[in-house]
């Protein structure tokens, strides 16, 4: 029986002062000096201070080397909470087994050489941004004037907690030859930070409030197998992996101090005039809807009475699909024989949708394929008819952000080539007794696109956030990357 038990503590202080001016015309094209400013230049200042104080502790247990259970616990104080909700802790437990040291397989302890069964439950909190628990005065204008912002604070604001479990296990047999893992997990985020507009007020436009929940479920199997083809050394993993969110409650509902009462069961969360990235109640984070054309009474797409156009339908917008994949597969084998070795990696995503604005704005300038195609057709299939290429893809095309974009929605599902390797153990100690190994290797990523039928790369995003994947607007291109390696050793 063992036993290990940890205690630390942490403060942090952070401080930011940023001041800013801007001339933003000049009288002399080309002369970047805010001397040469048309109007007043413009000031800004912005500063924030804050501080986490923490105490965290750990305790890990074991007994015969078969049974672990981990504890951890920690508690924070944050200065950007209220008096009242600066504190909060959030545990974590997990365990472990190992079946094979605690029971005799008799006969087949030869093939089974490990069974883990695994279990945890954790906590996470988070604090917020500075400043949004009271109200406070800035700066407005040269005159020394000053505003209230426009959003409310709110004085009881609670800390964002996520609450996650997962149960797994971990199977060896055949000497290791054949390696099984599986993992079911689900967590749930609540107390996040909502902005919702406020139309009851003169004083504010909007407001921060605790609401809202996200549940997200999801499993990942893998298989490995681990086998001798002759000479030759095999190695082959593949990993299957599928996750599932959804928005349970969004701000259902909320007082104002003047007794007026607001709620909020949807959010924009980005996109263009022609597609929006939309938080719904009852949806899914990644969710995207786009406006339309306008249509008849049969449902077909609505034309002119000449023939030659379409038009949008006025304040319409339709569920497109999720920018999620239903799944990702990954399949790696690598080769071993006599220092020679290869390895590849082929990587799959199934299911969700994008929009590309890139080739709206392509469509509308006539400077596309299929604009090309239909031109030479004789125009555009609507409804089995051709109407003029200009006109249908100047109305769909828009300029770009202000596409139809209905008109562009495309799977995201594709295959690649996502990694390939070659390499060489170099026999050098038979010249150099003193060193002990020398590799080269040729390595090589993103290779080969062997499915994709969305005109753009669907693994490719414009940021890093939560919704910057799913629309495409001019976005870098995905690129080959090929690199060489030596490893040498003493």
């Amino acid at each position: 029986f063992n036993i290990t038990a940890n205690l630390g503590g942490s403060s942090i202080n952070r401080s930011f002062v940023q001041t800013s001016k801007t001339a933003e015309q000049l009288k002399q094209p080309g002369v970047y000096s805010l001397a040469n400013s048309v109007n007043r230049i413009k000031t800004d200042n912005y500063s924030y201070e804050r501080q986490t104080n923490s105490i965290y502790g750990l305790i890990s247990l074991s007994w015969r080397d078969a049974v672990y259970l981990d504890i951890t616990g920690r508690n924070d104080w944050s200065s950007t909470l209220p008096v009242s909700n600066n504190s909060y802790f959030y545990p974590s437990v997990s365990a472990s087994v190992l079946l094979n040291e605690l029971i005799d397989f008799g006969s087949a302890r030869n093939v089974v050489n490990l069974v883990k069964l695994r279990g945890s439950f954790a906590q996470v909190g988070n604090d917020t941004k500075p400043y949004r628990t009271s109200n406070y005065l800035t700066a407005s204008d040269f005159a020394g004037n000053f505003q209230i912002p426009r959003t409310a604070a709110d004085l009881n604001l609670k800390p964002e907690i996520v609450s996650s479990w997962e149960v797994g296990a971990d199977v060896r047999l055949w000497g290791n030859k054949l390696i099984l893992n599986a993992t079911y997990y689900s967590s749930r985020t609540y107390n996040q930070v909502f902005n919702p507009d406020i139309s009851s007020t003169s004083t504010y436009s909007s407001l921060y409030v605790n609401a809202g929940r996200v549940d997200n479920k999801g499993v990942e199997v893998s298989a490995e197998l681990n086998q001798n083809l002759g000479p030759v050394k095999w190695s082959s993993n593949l990993v299957y992996s599928r996750n599932r969110n959804k928005v349970v409650d969004m701000l259902d509902s909320y007082k104002l101090s003047n007794g007026t009462v607001i709620s909020q069961d949807s959010m924009v969360m980005g996109g263009t005039t022609g597609v929006k990235m939309v938080l719904r109640e009852g949806g899914q984070i990644g969710d995207i809807y786009v406006n339309t054309l306008k249509t008849d009474e049969h449902g077909a797409i609505w034309v002119s009475p000449t023939g030659s156009n379409v038009a949008p339908a006025k304040d319409t917008w339709i569920y497109a699909g999720n920018s999620n994949p239903s799944y990702t597969l990954s399949w790696r084998n690598e080769f071993n024989w006599k220092g020679l070795s290869l390895g590849f990696m082929f990587n799959a995503r199934v299911g969700g949708v994008g929009v590309s604005l890139t080739q709206a704005a392509m469509d509308y300038f006539g400077v596309s394929e299929r604009t090309a195609t239909d031109r030479l057709n004789g125009g555009a299939l609507v409804n089995g008819q051709r109407i003029p290429a200009e006109n249908y893809y100047q109305t769909i095309g828009g300029n770009g952000a202000d596409a139809i974009g209905a008109c562009y929605v495309y799977s995201m599902t594709n295959v690649r080539l996502g990694e390939l390797t070659l390499g060489y153990d170099i026999p050098v100690q038979k010249w150099c007794k003193w060193i002990k190994g020398l590799n080269v290797s040729f390595i090589g990523r993103n290779l080969w696109m062997l499915y994709c039928k969305a005109p753009f790369d669907p693994e490719t995003v414009a940021g890093t956030g939560t919704f910057s994947s799913g629309i495409d607007y001019f976005m870098q291109p995905s690129t080959r990357n090929f690199g060489f390696n030596v490893k040498l050793q003493f």
